[in-house]
C-alpha cells in the first residue's frame, strides 16, 4: 500500500519542503510508525490532516485526478 510507504514522502516534499519531509520519515522510520502518525508526533500535522494531504497527492501524482 502506498500510504504505508515510507518513500511516498516524496511526493509531499514539494507541498511541505525537503526538511520537514525528512523529518517525518525519520520519525516514522525510528519509531516504526506511520508517516501521519510520525507528522503529528513532530507537531506538523494533525494525522488526519496530514492523511488527506496525502491522499490528494497521490491521487494527483499516481492516479492522474485533480
Amino acid at each position: 500500500n502506498m500510504k504505508h510507504n515510507l518513500s511516498t514522502i516524496t511526493l509531499l516534499a514539494p507541498q511541505i519542503g525537503y526538511d520537514t519531509a525528512s523529518a517525518i520519515v525519520h520519525e516514522a522510520h525510528l519509531n516504526n510508525s506511520s508517516l501521519a502518525a510520525a507528522a503529528q508526533a513532530l507537531g506538523y500535522f494533525e494525522e488526519q490532516a496530514f492523511e488527506s494531504l496525502m491522499r490528494d497527492v497521490l491521487d494527483q501524482q499516481l492516479l492522474g485526478t485533480a
